[in-house]
């Protein structure tokens, strides 16, 4: 790993996966369970599809790059001051040391 690539881990995240439950009524609840806390660069990659459309608005969609770990689409990202689902991940073979998350902010 370069000494760049990890000067660029500035902020301290949360890695959240979906657990499924039911709730004291029997209805489907969606949980967030930890699963570590990471250092990520978190830099903004645009507007979502909505806006290409020509719709109103659409969430801002972040990139997110960390250390491998097994972040899955459908995970979440908690930051200080935001939340992010994920959508995307990507995986470059040509660098091992580094895995990129693309999400939609959560509102």
């Amino acid at each position: 790993m370069s000494a760049g690539f990890a000067g660029r881990l500035r902020a301290r995240v949360a890695w959240l996966s979906p657990t499924g439950g039911r709730d004291a009524l029997g209805a489907a609840e969606q949980n967030w369970t930890l699963h570590d806390m990471l250092w990520a660069a978190v830099e903004p990659e645009g507007r979502g599809p909505l806006v290409a459309a020509e719709a109103a608005s659409a969430m801002t969609v972040w990139r997110v790059t960390m250390r491998p770990c097994a972040i899955a689409v459908g995970d979440r990202i908690e930051l200080d001051w935001a939340t992010i689902d994920v959508r995307e991940v990507r995986r470059d073979p040509r660098r091992p040391d580094r895995v990129v998350a693309i999400g939609e902010e959560v509102r």
